[in-house]
């Protein structure tokens, strides 16, 4: 596991990306680089200072005992209900299937929070809402979740405003 240190860039390029302050990968001029690194360490890394606020997202990832939970060929499905307590759900094994079980499948259902409300956040009475609202929809039954896990990602969305949107896009394009 390694993370991004700095970039070394010449003009508009990357040149060169440091991994663990110790490692250096080469960019050369035709190479692509993608990146998913959040946003505001992304700008951190450049030195580029920004006052953007964030929210968050916690992630609720549901081992299921079925080949598939969300029917068809999608592998997000949207949710605006004020009784469920995720806004995106997602089907892991959807986006790639080598290596899962025939039998098996892992959803993650989304769910954003405000900058500093990660300690108010109540997993386990989350986890159990996502649950019900998952039987309720019919995408699997009480008995087919396996296993939960929840992981907390303080800063995802940008919150955009007409001039953070300004400063989104002057970083954005640095």
């Amino acid at each position: 596991n390694k993370r991004v240190s700095k970039f070394t860039v010449n003009g508009a390029s990357i040149s060169e990306i440091h991994l663990n302050e110790s490692e250096k990968i080469q960019v050369e001029v035709d190479d692509v680089v993608v990146s998913t690194i959040p946003f505001n360490f992304l700008s951190d890394i450049l030195g580029i200072q920004n006052s953007l606020t964030y929210r968050g997202a916690l992630l609720i990832y549901l081992a299921i005992d079925k080949s598939c939970a969300i029917p068809g060929d999608a592998a997000f499905l949207y949710f605006a209900h004020q009784q469920v307590p995720f806004h995106r759900l997602s089907e892991q094994k959807k986006f790639c299937s080598d290596g899962w079980p025939e039998k098996r499948t892992t959803l993650v259902a989304e769910i954003a929070f405000n900058e500093g409300d990660k300690e108010k956040i109540d997993v386990e009475s989350l986890t159990d809402c996502t649950i019900a609202s998952l039987i309720e929809f019919g995408l699997v039954r009480r008995e087919d979740v396996l296993e939960t896990k929840a992981i907390a990602l303080p800063t995802v969305y940008p919150l955009m405003t007409a001039q953070k949107e300004i400063e989104f896009k002057s970083i954005y394009s640095t």
